[in-house]
């Protein structure tokens, strides 16, 4: 079933319009496919969550998705170049999402916590440069996920528990400079496959919590820019606490 709203007259419940307020009897409705009116450009919360049948919607003039929106749906793709904050479990349980397009260039986009915790998000996942953890929420942005490599800008560095449950996850990249990675950022003893951290980029050794925040670290080596900072990073107290000298290695 296709609903085609894109001449209807709908009752906007904030500014800027948002379509509708939390509605649980779609669930049960078979959606498959929703065309928005242009005029609406947010997704309440819990909108469509549990719509284990709807598998297309033009998001492209959304600029922000609410907490849960589509938590449980049927999605494959999604377009987000407009949006600028993606709430809390947006898109979590979507196991069919394996496609995002991200906001496009100067769009300034927030992400929240467990957003694509979940989706079917697998291979190599490359977050750009425009899109940061919102800083006073947790991570598992991507948890439960196939996801191998992912890389992430620097601002990720300060999410709690950026990641904690991802079991195909063999390399971690960090770009740019990177000043703090958070306790509890990486628990790798739910990430077994974590072999490579990769903070050659960074100009500067992120300050690391006195606890340790990254597990077992026997099998991980961790990626520098070049011998002055695989020397600063070993020279770290904190650092130095986690891993060994022989485990900073220069990027080739």
């Amino acid at each position: 079933m296709t609903v085609d709203l894109s001449g209807a007259e709908l009752t906007y419940y904030n500014t800027p319009p948002t379509f509708g307020n939390a509605d649980p009897s779609l669930a049960a409705t078979g959606l498959k496919a929703i065309i928005l009116p242009a005029s609406v450009n947010s997704i309440s919360a819990y909108k469509f969550q549990n719509c284990v049948n709807l598998q297309s919607i033009d998001l492209s003039n959304i600029t922000a998705v609410n907490f849960a929106a589509f938590q449980n749906t049927a999605l494959t793709s999604i377009d987000l170049s407009s949006c600028t904050v993606i709430w809390g479990s947006a898109f979590n349980g979507c196991a069919s999402l394996t496609e995002i397009k991200w906001p496009s260039d100067g769009v300034e986009c927030k992400i929240w916590q467990g957003a694509f915790k979940g989706s079917g998000l697998t291979g190599e996942l490359v977050v750009p440069d425009n899109v940061a953890p919102q800083t006073d929420c947790g991570g598992d942005f991507f948890d439960n996920t196939a996801i191998t490599k992912l890389s992430l800008p620097g601002s990720f560095g300060l999410s709690d528990q950026l990641i904690s449950d991802m079991p195909e996850l063999t390399e971690l990249k960090y770009r740019g400079d990177v000043s703090t990675i958070h306790r509890n950022a990486i628990e790798q003893t739910t990430i077994p496959k974590l072999t490579t951290i990769d903070l050659s980029e960074t100009t500067v050794v992120p300050t690391l919590p006195s606890a340790l925040i990254f597990g077992s670290t026997t099998n991980l080596k961790v990626i520098v820019r070049d011998e002055a900072m695989k020397s600063a990073f070993a020279a770290d107290t904190n650092w130095s606490k986690e891993f060994t000298a022989d485990q900073f290695v220069v990027k080739e």
